[in-house]
């Protein structure tokens, strides 16, 4: 008799990786826009403590921002929507294995082989939309964040360059062994976005290309 096809959307796995890629502090990407890179620390000792240095953690400083809120409810909802889509392709799959076993015994031989033709397509198209659903919600994610991003980064320049600051370091990714309070530049930076316009994030439409919301009948 026919098997039961494996589970071939793994939804709690889908989540996990999704909310990996959601928190902002892990696009490593757009951190290279805006803090400097540590390869400063390479420089002689000399000439590094000739210069004005700062240091803010750009976790906590993103998440004061209250565009991020609106980024990440965004962001959790287009991570429902996803789930939902491939929770309903595994449901339409699980419901024609169940009915191809209940009625495999009554087959010919042309219609099992059909059938079974059916079901591997359909596994495989789970597959490539399960893909295609983290590679649309990394899209989505990040271009809700990049204005953010842009906002800070406009903000920690401005602070750089009316303090004095020749380099300004990022404590958020653990590479910073000591620094003083002191040189802490968070509440300048943020004084200095609180003066700023509100960050223009994305319409949502304006990113929810891609795989459908509704799953296709039958075939790939």
């Amino acid at each position: 008799s026919i098997s039961t096809s494996e589970s071939v959307s793994d939804i709690k796995e889908f989540r996990n990786l999704a909310r990996f890629l959601e928190t902002p502090y892990k696009i490593l990407t757009m951190k290279k826009t805006i803090v400097t890179s540590l390869l400063f620390l390479s420089f002689a000792l000399s000439s590094v403590f000739a210069q004005k240095l700062g240091h803010v953690s750009l976790d906590s400083l993103i998440s004061l921002m209250p565009e991020y809120k609106t980024a990440k409810d965004k962001s959790e909802g287009k991570l429902k929507s996803l789930e939902s889509f491939l929770m309903n392709l595994k449901n339409e799959n699980d419901m024609k294995v169940q009915k191809a076993q209940n009625d495999y015994e009554k087959m010919s031989d042309i219609e099992r082989k059909n059938i079974e033709e059916e079901l591997a397509g359909m596994q495989q198209r789970i597959q490539s939309r399960q893909a295609e659903a983290q590679n649309e919600y990394q899209a989505y994610s990040n271009n809700m964040m990049k204005p953010i991003y842009d906002k800070a980064k406009k903000a920690i320049d401005k602070v750089a360059k009316a303090n004095g600051y020749k380099y300004i370091f990022d404590t958020g990714i653990g590479n910073v062994l000591y620094s003083e309070p002191a040189d802490d530049v968070l509440l300048i930076v943020k004084k200095e976005l609180d003066a700023m316009p509100p960050a223009k994030l994305p319409d949502s439409g304006a990113t929810d290309g891609g795989i459908k919301n509704t799953p296709p009948k039958g075939g790939k």
